[in-house]
């Protein structure tokens, strides 16, 4: 899923590389979404029942290797 993720933030990063702050925020918040969406499907995938008490941190996703935007 991740190797599927990272071309397209990569190529929504370049497009985007000029973006003024309010781009840039709404990259931001992009990113946010697609990391919370990442971890629901990651704890779904390996069913985990918890609601919140064992989040997936964001550092995981990174050694995962997963891009971010901006």
């Amino acid at each position: 899923m991740i190797a599927e993720l990272n071309p397209v933030i990569r190529g929504w990063n370049n497009y985007h590389t000029r973006l003024p702050s309010s781009g840039r925020k709404r990259l931001r918040k992009l990113n946010g979404f697609v990391r919370e969406r990442l971890r629901i499907f990651l704890k779904r995938k390996h069913n985990d029942s918890t609601r919140g008490s064992r989040r997936l941190h964001s550092n995981i996703l990174v050694k995962l290797g997963l891009c971010q935007f901006g």
